[in-house]
């Protein structure tokens, strides 16, 4: 079992009846699922990798505060902490009394402008330029269950390929990089006796 699915498995039978009976006067404005930080959410962590971030939990993402305010947003953290402990064997990790770092209830804005800087997912060129891409990857790794806002959709859509003229320029960026190193760095593992090394040239 992947990490993901732990978590979709846990919000069906949980989260989901959660929300349908105690919030369902704000589904509509909603997304859950789990993305962000943590190899859970590539999808690499699996039965073997159960050591850190395998754990049933998922993400209830927020719009802004003019749509769901922090008094219902409370309410969500509280009704989250509140659900079971442990699932199909696995423990979910201590929670702060707002919610988790990497689960748990979220604003969407600020979900985002800590990953990419900007709440609304529009970056200028010198921002596509600068954004590191361990930050566009866990904006947009994971899955959704549902989004019924559409906003965290939106968003991660907008950021699943770079500018036509920003991919030429890293690319082009990383050949050359790769070309200067290959030129020398090729010799000197054949020198050193590094023929595993010299193949990744």
């Amino acid at each position: 079992m992947k990490g993901i699915e732990l978590s979709r498995a846990f919000f069906e039978e949980y989260g989901k009846p959660m929300l349908e009976n105690d919030f369902s006067d704000i589904i509509p404005y909603l997304a859950v699922g789990l993305i962000g930080s943590g190899s859970e959410c590539f999808g690499f962590d699996d039965d073997i990798s159960t050591d850190h971030d395998f754990e049933p939990g998922f993400c209830i993402f927020l719009p802004d505060e003019e749509i769901v305010d922090r008094k219902i947003a409370f309410q969500l953290e509280r009704a989250y902490a509140k659900l079971p402990k442990e699932f199909m064997g696995f423990k979910r990790a201590m929670l702060a009394p707002v919610g988790g770092a990497r689960h748990g209830v979220l604003r969407t804005s600020e979900f985002f402008e800590e990953k990419i800087g900007s709440k609304t997912g529009e970056l200028d060129k010198l921002e596509w330029l600068s954004l590191p891409e361990h930050a566009l990857a866990e904006a947009t790794n994971g899955e959704l269950f549902f989004d019924n806002f559409g906003e965290v959709t939106k968003i991660r859509e907008s950021l699943s390929a770079y500018p036509e003229d920003i991919r030429l320029k890293k690319l082009a960026g990383n050949l050359l990089v790769m070309a200067q190193s290959g030129q020398y760095n090729y010799k000197r593992c054949i020198d050193h006796g590094e023929s595993a090394a010299a193949r990744s040239f």
